[in-house]
């Protein structure tokens, strides 16, 4: 699909579809699917402003493969509050901008919600209770953007971090989690080297206080 094909079809979905029916088809579409799209700058204009649309009832939307404008996204996402699931594989650029989606799903009264996710670091995918990322290295921004993930998550029961290289800030970023996620049971987090007995103590704390059912593996 061209970017303007994608426009058209923003367009179409934006006017009234039948005489009786409702102002906007924004209101009937709750997955989108632009894999491998020319998603330019008009359609990436007209999926903004479908994502800020207070009729937008999107839960899925898949832009793998794309050259969309990731800060763009960032931005509408921001105003968003029915997307659920992002599938943002094989997107230019995207990994650095990781850390940045991270903060929008960590920060204190936005309304982003996302908590499953296809990327290039990690797929977390609806209806998944156990996932396994050992012995992956995990990057700082990857591991923001998990944390924001979990936040919002409630399939995972069983999280494996075992010899992910995690950084101190990063496993910081996991615990101020525990407040909010419901489901997670079990948390593997051995053999990463930077997790000194002073992370160790404030994660245990974090859980004592919030998951006290947790088992968490240090």
């Amino acid at each position: 699909v061209s970017d303007k094909g994608c426009k058209e079809i923003f367009k179409r979905m934006r006017q009234r579809g039948v005489a009786d029916g409702p102002s906007s088809l924004y209101s009937l579409v709750s997955a989108l699917h632009l894999a491998s799209a020319d998603v330019g700058k008009e359609g990436m204009a007209a999926l903004q402003e479908l994502l800020m649309s207070q009729m937008c009832i999107l839960t899925s939307l898949d832009l793998s493969s794309t050259a969309i404008d990731g800060w763009a996204l960032i931005q509408a996402l921001r105003g968003n509050a029915t997307v659920t699931s992002l599938d943002v594989r094989r997107v230019p650029g995207i990994a650095s901008m990781f850390e940045a989606v991270g903060d929008l799903l960590l920060q204190e009264g936005g309304i982003c919600r996302i908590g499953y996710m296809r990327c290039d670091a990690y797929d977390i995918l609806e209806g998944d209770k156990v996932i396994s990322l050992r012995e992956r290295v995990i990057g700082q921004g990857a591991a923001k953007l998990l944390a924001g993930l979990l936040k919002h998550n409630d399939s995972i029961v069983d999280l494996d971090l075992t010899a992910t290289d995690l950084e101190k800030v990063s496993v910081e970023a996991i615990a101020a989690v525990f407040a909010f996620n419901e489901a997670l049971t079990v948390l593997r987090l051995t053999f990463n080297p930077q997790l000194d007995g002073e992370a160790k103590a404030a994660l245990t704390a974090a859980a004592e206080k919030w998951k006290p059912t947790l088992r968490l593996e240090l």
